[in-house]
């Protein structure tokens, strides 16, 4: 697959679907050394497909050896060794090395997503078994999933619902600060008497919003439940429930970011009408804007005093 899929660029433009293509083709031939391998499956496709399942099997070129340094903390990501035991349904045999992606809901992602109905991926414990015969490692494998520990599984469930969860509820955090400072101000916006203090607090929203983005912490979680609502271990909704609440939360925050959005982009166009010479009328009421401009006026012409006055009734 080395020249193949050479760069992430490459990958890219190709697609989701043409590297599906191309490993149902690979794993024809069976590959009984062990050779190197790396998926992840939440790889970002760009535009064309978002974030789908990858996986590279072969000996891997510095750009990929670069992302996995750099992403070998991601929870969908399993770099190692692997064979290829090929047939009318190929037999793939996975030792990880490095990442944390060794998890059943990873793996399962992989098969569902990338690899059915051409091949099956299996993680094997150690390295050896990857040199045993294939028959003898199914039959291995499929002892220890009979005797599956439910609580082991459980906790790889927390622990992946703990990972996606993490940079969402950072994102529903910051957005949720910016909606409660800025909602209300700007929810009518010729109502609102522009200041440079809002001016300013607006700017600093609208870089929030823009660093922050609600959409792909909505989609991620929205893959993640997608995978998970398979699951029929033990205990499952109570970890899930979480994680569909947090997904609610940041869905109702898009229509209130989007109102804050259009109206912050327009305050840099206003001046603050206590300190421009040109004063636009921000408010329709037309005692509020006279007493704004007798303002403006007092203080060039000392009648402070009067207007403040005026200003009470």
């Amino acid at each position: 697959m080395k020249k193949k899929f050479k760069n992430i660029a490459i990958v890219k433009k190709k697609g989701a679907a043409e590297v599906k293509k191309f490993l149902k083709k690979y794993v024809q031939e069976s590959i009984t050394t062990p050779t190197d391998f790396f998926y992840d499956t939440a790889f970002d496709y760009g535009d064309k497909d978002g974030q789908q399942p990858l996986l590279i099997i072969g000996q891997l070129p510095l750009v990929w050896k670069n992302y996995i340094k750099k992403n070998k903390q991601s929870t969908t990501l399993l770099k190692g060794k692997c064979v290829i035991h090929a047939g009318s349904k190929a037999e793939l045999l996975f030792f990880g090395e490095i990442g944390k992606g060794g998890k059943l809901l990873v793996i399962k992602q992989l098969n569902k997503d990338l690899l059915k109905p051409f091949a099956v991926a299996t993680l094997v414990d150690s390295l050896e078994q990857l040199s045993k015969p294939l028959e003898s490692a199914e039959v291995e494998s499929g002892n220890k999933e009979a005797a599956g520990d439910t609580g082991f599984e459980l906790k790889a469930l927390e622990e992946s619902a703990k990972a996606v969860s993490e940079q969402p509820t950072a994102t529903l955090v910051a957005l949720s600060a910016v909606v409660n400072q800025l909602g209300q101000p700007l929810q009518n916006i010729k109502d609102t008497i522009v200041t440079d203090a809002l001016i300013a607090e607006a700017k600093a929203g609208l870089q929030t919003i823009a660093t922050h983005d609600v959409t792909v912490a909505i989609k991620a979680l929205g893959q993640w439940l997608k995978e998970a609502s398979n699951t029929t271990v033990e205990g499952a909704q109570a970890v899930i429930a979480p994680v569909e609440s947090l997904q609610k939360e940041l869905e109702a925050l898009v229509e209130p970011l989007q109102s804050i959005a259009k109206n912050a982009a327009k305050l840099e166009q206003v001046q603050d009408p206590l300190q421009s010479e040109n004063v636009a009328p921000i408010s329709e009421d037309p005692i509020q804007n006279f007493l704004n401009q007798m303002n403006k006026s007092a203080r060039s012409s000392g009648f402070s005093a009067a207007v403040e006055q005026a200003a009470k009734f």
